[in-house]
């Protein structure tokens, strides 16, 4: 029997997943709405940590090595299809995946310092080229969040690169130079 998404998401889950998610029309083989998905895994809470050797094989250290596993799995795949389609899906794909961890950082570095920034101010960015409008990522604005906080602008920036230096700038850092590799593999300079 094929593995469909609730199942993926049932093998790769360190923990037990009981919610579902919806396809619509979803045939064997057949290419998912990804934003759709992505949103109702999200809007579920279906989003929590993995196991990853069910992901991928190996010794891996965090996200930012599976980040890495899978991303040259994808870069492979597409280096050998001539399917132009594929290869600007995969792209868009990495992008709102760069730019989905910039937003989690960023909402991650505000729980963590809602007593000194209670006053959250954040810019959005598109989740890809020829994203839908609407469909963005809220990254900080450290300007702003400075200014409606009483904090100077380079102690923002300083509070917010110690932040992402506890892993999430080593997985940012991973899938941006993936989608920088992948577009000069695939789509040219």
């Amino acid at each position: 029997m094929p593995c469909d998404a609730n199942r993926f998401v049932k093998f790769i889950s360190r923990y037990p997943v009981t919610d579902s998610i919806q396809i619509d029309n979803m045939k064997w083989l057949a290419v998912p709405d990804m934003e759709k998905m992505a949103k109702d895994l999200f809007d579920k809470k279906m989003t929590d940590e993995i196991v990853f050797d069910s992901l991928v094989k190996g010794k891996h250290r965090g996200y930012d090595d599976v980040l890495q596993s899978v991303s040259d799995w994808l870069k492979n795949k597409a280096v050998l299809s001539n399917n132009e389609a594929l290869k600007q899906g995969v792209r868009s794909a990495m992008r709102a995946v760069v730019v989905a961890r910039q937003e989690a950082t960023t909402s991650s570095f505000f729980e963590k310092n809602k007593a000194k920034y209670p006053n959250r101010h954040v810019y959005p960015v598109p989740l890809y080229e020829g994203t839908k409008e609407g469909d963005t990522a809220k990254i900080i604005n450290h300007r702003e969040t400075g200014v409606f906080n009483g904090v100077a602008l380079r102690d923002v920036q300083d509070d917010f690169a110690d932040f992402a230096d506890e892993g999430h700038k080593s997985n940012i850092r991973v899938l941006t130079n993936a989608l920088r590799e992948f577009t000069e593999l695939c789509l040219g300079p």
